[in-house]
């Protein structure tokens, strides 16, 4: 009877077509992240260390972590002025 059911149907191919196309993508990583690399897409693997990284690459890690060093200061810095209205005479 629940197999009839038309949303526990979509649900189940749903998750069998989100398995395949990750497994795909897994058995080519590399192929889709340098893809991705190439139109703008920076994609970030969270086991890439330090150590493996190139002088530019260090380099840009270091200018993005000043800039968000930089916007939270001036987020520490900034002043908010909130205004009430006054009432008419």
């Amino acid at each position: 009877m629940i197999t009839n059911n038309q949303l526990v149907k979509g649900i189940l191919i749903g998750a069998g077509v989100s398995l395949v196309a990750f497994c795909a993508y897994k058995s080519n990583e590399e192929k889709v992240d340098a893809f991705l690399n190439r139109h703008g897409i920076k994609v970030k693997t969270p086991g890439t260390s330090l150590e493996s990284l190139t002088i530019e690459e260090l380099m840009r890690q270091k200018e993005d972590i000043e800039d968000l060093i930089a916007e939270k200061e001036m987020q520490d810095q900034s002043v908010t002025v909130s205004a009430q209205p006054v009432p008419a005479t």
